[in-house]
């Protein structure tokens, strides 16, 4: 059988690897906006017709209700095809628009202009939708020389622009670490189990207040019940700082917590 010490060094451990230890500069992390689903005619045309399905043939299952609306999506009239179209057309407005506020969201600093940002947005507008990478470098190999010209001078003003938007966005930023990492001291957030233990029973809190003096010496309940505690108090921590650091307007580090 494993030693009480063992056992208390394995749980001390497993409490470690659950602290929330988010990297402070993780932009891939901070995404608070969901990455939304592309929609299709067959979806639209499920989204309508589900409903209908199901209250005409309330003996079909799930998966036969999804054959049934396969069959008759194959079998559409023309009309109604082209009517899918067009509520495609708009649905795709809306993706498109969200699938730009996700990938902003992960990496909120203000980006320079290229020449493929330049054609995949004027590709955009054209098809309404995302072009795809062939479409963009055809679209870049057949520019001329005039065309060229004329991106490269809208790109060197607009670049101009975003460079001063980075630089105060860096500068922001610091600021915002630096908040975030003074919260975190003055909460003993992010510290090791051992630590917060240690901390806990020094400044004599109340939910330790049975336990043991140190952490090695607590039986697998204690162990247990403590990991539940600082579980919860490292969420709420955790909330505290997010919302102090969108308080003082620091929001893109505010969703790396």
């Amino acid at each position: 059988m494993l030693s009480a010490l063992r056992v208390s060094s394995l749980v001390q451990r497993s409490l470690l690897t659950r602290t929330l230890l988010t990297p402070v500069c993780s932009f891939a992390s901070s995404a608070s906006v969901k990455k939304p689903t592309r929609p299709t005619k067959f979806f639209l045309f499920s989204k309508n017709m589900r409903a209908q399905v199901v209250e005409s043939h309330p003996e079909l299952s799930a998966c036969e209700v999804a054959t049934k609306l396969g069959d008759m999506y194959r079998n559409l009239p023309a009309a109604d095809n082209a009517q899918l179209e067009s509520q495609l057309e708009a649905q795709l407005e809306t993706y498109n628009a969200d699938l730009e506020k996700f990938q902003n969201s992960l990496d909120p600093r203000p980006k320079k202009m290229t020449i493929a940002s330049q054609v995949t947005e004027m590709l955009r507008k054209e098809k309404g939708s995302a072009p795809s990478i062939d479409d963009i470098s055809s679209t870049i190999g057949s520019l001329t020389p005039e065309q060229k010209q004329t991106l490269e001078a809208e790109r060197k003003e607009k670049n101009e622009k975003i460079a001063k938007a980075l630089a105060e966005w860096n500068e922001r930023q610091s600021e915002g670490l630096a908040f975030q990492a003074e919260l975190k001291k003055k909460l003993n957030h992010g510290k090791s189990a051992k630590a917060v233990y240690a901390i806990g029973k020094k400044r004599g809190w109340v939910a330790l207040k049975d336990f043991p003096k140190d952490i090695s010496d607590c039986s697998m309940k204690q162990l247990a019940e403590f990991q539940n505690f600082k579980h919860q108090r490292d969420l709420k921590n955790k909330r505290l700082i997010r919302n102090k650091l969108k308080a003082a307007g620091f929001f893109d580090v505010a969703n790396t917590v």
